[in-house]
């Protein structure tokens, strides 16, 4: 039988070196992996928010820009100009309600969903009394403070 010589100290420190690379290539590999993987989530949940924000703001301007030309056309005398104002009256709400739906069709969380429903319900409460002005301005009155 013959006998196994005993592995010299430099076979020893360059197997075991061999190694370290080794887990250590393994460990960098699998740490870029979960690095890409945060990065694309992180990016998929910032371009999600920015959707968000987004539409929120679309909503917000539609409604200023609402209340903007229902106040000038109730402060115009030329009955043109007042046709103008309705026009971008009523191209503003549908911005307003395009915007909404797209809101509502992304995956809210139950706060969003929540305040999403009170400006709902804000905004349909306000459309009732910005009808009620079209037509009692439509009327030939108007609907100026003090007149």
């Amino acid at each position: 039988m013959k006998r196994q010589r005993p592995l010299s100290p430099q076979s020893l420190l360059l197997a075991g070196f061999a190694l370290i690379m080794l887990l250590t290539v393994s460990l960098t590999g699998i740490s870029l992996y979960y690095l890409v993987s945060y990065g694309t989530n992180m990016t998929r949940t910032v371009d999600d928010q920015n959707l968000r924000l987004n539409y929120a703001y679309t909503m917000r301007t539609a409604a200023r820009e609402r209340a903007l030309a229902l106040f000038s056309m109730a402060s115009s005398d030329d009955p043109f100009q007042r046709d103008q104002y309705l026009q971008k009256l009523l191209k503003q709400g549908s911005m307003f309600i395009k915007a909404r739906k797209n809101l509502e069709q992304l995956e809210l969380s139950g706060q969003e969903a929540q305040q999403l429903e009170q400006i709902i319900t804000a905004a349909d409460n306000t459309a009732q009394y910005t009808y009620k002005s079209l037509n009692y301005s439509d009327r030939g009155n108007s609907i100026r403070p003090g007149r």
